[in-house]
């Protein structure tokens, strides 16, 4: 699993996810997100 910085400001562990995907914030946010930054 890779952490992922999201534009909100979370981290969350995915595996899949690459620079300017949109994932689901599973914190407060509740929505899609962008992704800013991938660490292996």
């Amino acid at each position: 699993m890779r952490r992922v910085r999201l534009a909100c400001g979370h981290v969350q562990r995915d595996r899949i996810a690459h620079r300017g995907d949109h994932v689901w914030c599973e914190s407060d946010c509740s929505d899609w997100v962008r992704v800013i930054t991938v660490e292996e």
